[in-house]
């Protein structure tokens, strides 16, 4: 009887002390967070509101900013949002690390169509930077454990207002000032979820993001460019945008929905903005294709279940399409082991085709399945019937104060010649698009309606010597 009320007692004792002990799965996450915080840092931008002289108030300091995460801390290339850095009137742009420590950033360069960016900071040689270490998002489970780690509402958390920003001094001899803040080291906010879904999309004109990862983790406000780490601490995504409603937005609060860009398709834009300064879209020879609708599939009498898109123009002889065997009216179903969901989809896939490497598809050809391999090509230049472009690389960009394309040829006595337009000279925008790649360029030519004549305005740089030259050049396009 006492040996039995004693392995009860010990028992109970047993329990009780497991009740009050973090479990393991806890301890579990305790130690990702520590593994990851310390790469994650605050962004901060300043720019005036406008126009101002050397005597600027902080009322006329515009902030703002987000979340980033140290990738390379030998080089000190951080990984953030797009659009945490997108506006362009922006003069400064702070980092400010979990310890206290503040560094000024620069910008590497920028993917504005998967929203990444890539900022540099100059690493301390007293004390070295932290680094995150990088997961593999192609295998996880939906169901497991999502670490959101950013400085969700920095502003409002940490009690600073409108007006809390203090100006350090004007450089003499500059149009620049040095901004800053009364900043308190802060650690960045946790919070825990799953992983809801995986190989989501956010397809538009302004955005092509494939393999999302959704999330329960609350995301609000400040905690774009963060990161999304598994139960190991690795960086599994970089947290983006949150859905209230119908609408993607970046500054309400969190509702349960969270989106964050997939590490391995993070990783393969950071590597080519590191490497080339933008990514590098292949080219494949589709002139025009369409997404399958309900109404194409009875039309071409495909099963209801297909999905893909639709080759609705001829193809240009001599591309990788055409020398594979892909001709108009066959449907493309999946490419890289990526079935196709429309005519975007198959856009987001094919710009991060791997460079380099033969692509399989499937395609359905005179009512059959066929496997067709490609071997993409790059292109560097887009000729247009009176002046080529191309794209600048890293160090022909350090000539010129913006991105877009340098014209590299005009055609003697051309509309474009006449109108002003030089080799050499950079386009920036075209009416009111933003031109920040070839890429770029090319989408807009694209789109511009056939057989009509458009009004167009080329906004140029153009180098003088040492001193950058901004001028429109007017014409009128018809596209043939």
């Amino acid at each position: 009887m006492k040996t039995r009320i004693s392995l009860l007692l010990s028992s109970t004792l047993m329990l009780l002390l497991a009740c009050n002990s973090p479990d393991a799965n806890s301890q579990s996450l305790v130690q990702a967070v520590e593994r990851a915080k310390q790469a994650v840092v605050m962004i901060r931008t300043f720019s005036p509101y406008g126009n101002f002289t050397r005597h600027l108030n902080p009322q006329q300091l515009n902030r703002s900013g987000g979340s980033g995460i140290i990738i390379d801390k030998d080089n000190g290339y951080i990984l953030t949002n797009y659009h945490v850095i997108a506006d362009e009137e922006k003069t400064s742009i702070s980092v400010i690390l979990p310890d206290g420590r503040i560094f000024n950033a620069t910008i590497v360069s920028y993917d504005h169509l998967s929203d990444l960016a890539v900022l540099k900071i100059t690493p301390p040689k007293d004390k070295p930077l932290p680094e995150i270490e990088w997961g593999d998002s192609e295998n996880m489970q939906i169901g497991e454990s999502a670490i959101a780690i950013g400085y969700p509402w920095l502003y409002d958390l940490e009690g600073s207002k409108p007006g809390d920003a203090m100006v350090w001094g004007y450089q003499e001899g500059t149009n620049e000032y040095d901004y800053g803040l009364l900043i308190e080291p802060q650690q960045p906010t946790v919070s825990v979820g799953i992983v809801s879904a995986t190989d989501k999309i956010r397809l538009s004109e302004k955005h092509l993001n494939t393999n999302l990862i959704q999330t329960d983790a609350a995301l609000n406000p400040g905690n774009s460019g963060g990161a999304l780490v598994n139960k190991e601490g690795q960086l599994i995504g970089i947290n983006t945008f949150i859905q209230t409603g119908n609408v993607s937005i970046l500054y309400r609060g969190s509702e349960g929905v969270g989106f964050a860009i997939s590490a391995n398709e993070a990783k393969t834009i950071y590597d080519q903005l590191i490497e080339f300064g933008y990514v590098i879209p292949v080219y494949l020879g589709f002139e025009d294709i369409r997404s399958v609708t309900l109404d194409l599939s009875q039309k071409l009498k495909l099963s209801l279940a297909t999905t893909g898109v639709y080759v609705s123009a001829d193809i240009n002889e001599h591309s990788p399409a055409f020398d594979a065997g892909i001709r108009k009216g066959d449907v493309i179903t999946k490419i890289s082991g990526h079935p196709i969901k429309n005519d975007l989809h198959f856009k987001a896939i094919a710009r991060l085709l791997p460079l380099g490497k033969k692509v399989t598809c499937i395609v359905i050809q005179d009512d059959k399945h066929k496997t067709i391999v490609l071997e993409p090509m790059v292109l560097g230049t887009f000729t247009m019937s009176d002046y080529t472009a191309m794209q600048p690389d890293h160090k022909t960009l350090k000539n010129y104060t913006r991105r877009g394309v340098i014209v590299t040829h005009v055609i003697p006595d051309s509309v474009l010649e006449k109108a002003g337009l030089e080799r050499d000279d950079l386009i920036y925008q075209i009416n009111h698009r933003n031109i920040h790649s070839l890429e770029d360029f090319r989408i807009f030519i694209e789109m511009l309606p056939r057989g009509k004549t458009i009004p167009m305005r080329y906004h140029i740089e153009r180098r003088i010597g040492q001193n950058s030259w901004y001028r429109f050049i007017d014409f009128d396009r018809t596209m043939e």
